[in-house]
Formats: structure tokens, sequence, C-alpha cells
């Protein structure tokens, strides 16, 4: 059994910045018009989408996988644990972004599809691990047709 990392993706720390401040710069203009309505309605929206993107990494990105023999182990937040099982994955898939552009960088991911439950995020260097040990443990590896997109 191995324990690996799963750092959050930096980007949506980033997105959530940018909306914020849009949010902020939004509202006070409307403001300084005189738009009391849509000085309310930006700041709501914006609300609503900061929800979403923190929500993202609690719900569906793992702090950290720990691969057995079975499956995979899946140590979310808020110290709740779930297994899945090398027969419940339906696709492994990895985009190789490039490393050298910023939107290559925010591409550049993994993670599993499962049969009856949403997507896990994984980076991509845990995906690969993932697949690898999926290859060895059944034979055949489950191949997207994402995996040389850059």
């Amino acid at each position: 059994m191995q324990c690996i990392h799963n750092p959050p993706a930096k980007w949506l720390r980033i997105l959530s910045f940018i909306i914020i401040l849009w949010v902020v710069i939004l509202s006070l203009l409307f403001y300084m018009i005189g738009s009391t309505l849509f000085a309310l309605l930006v700041p709501l929206f914006g609300l609503t989408a900061f929800i979403i993107l923190a929500l993202h990494p609690l719900l569906f990105r793992p702090k950290s996988i720990t691969i057995t023999d079975d499956g995979i182990i899946l140590n979310l937040s808020l110290n709740r644990h779930r297994t899945v099982k090398w027969n419940e994955i339906v696709e492994i898939y990895t985009i190789e972004g490039s490393p050298l552009t910023v939107i290559g960088r925010m591409r550049r991911a993994g993670g599993i599809v499962q049969k009856s439950m949403a997507p896990i995020d994984l980076t991509y260097e845990l995906a690969l691990k993932v697949k690898d040990e999926y290859y060895m443990k059944n034979g055949d590896c489950v191949y997207s047709i994402w995996r040389n997109r850059k």
C-alpha cells in the first residue's frame, strides 16, 4: 500500500480570487452609477460562483489516495474515506498539457471515471501512477481519448 498526496489545483484558487475581485469592482461601479438592483445582483452571482468553486475540491478531489491490491482508497476532506474497486473504474484519463504555458499547466490533469459515482479529479502524475497500477493488477489499461491531447 502506498499513500500518495494529491495537491489542490492552483488555478481554482486563482479563479476564485479573480471572481471576488471582479465582483467587488462591478458592485462598486454599479453602486456609483446608482443602479442598486445590479449592485445587489452582481455580488449574489459572484457569491454563487465562489461557493461552487470552493465546494468543488471538497467534493470531487481527494487529499490523497492509497493504492491497494483491491483498488484505491480515497482520503477525502472532512476525514471521509471511500474505496473504489478496480472493477468499478470505467476510465482513467490523463490530459497532458504543456508545462511551458499557463493554459497548458491549467489543462494538465487527470482523473478516474467510476460506474456509479462522480468523476474523481487527480493530478496528471497521480493519474499516471493509478493507470500503471491498474495495468499491473488487471493486465489491460483503460485508455482515454484525451491521453495525447495537449
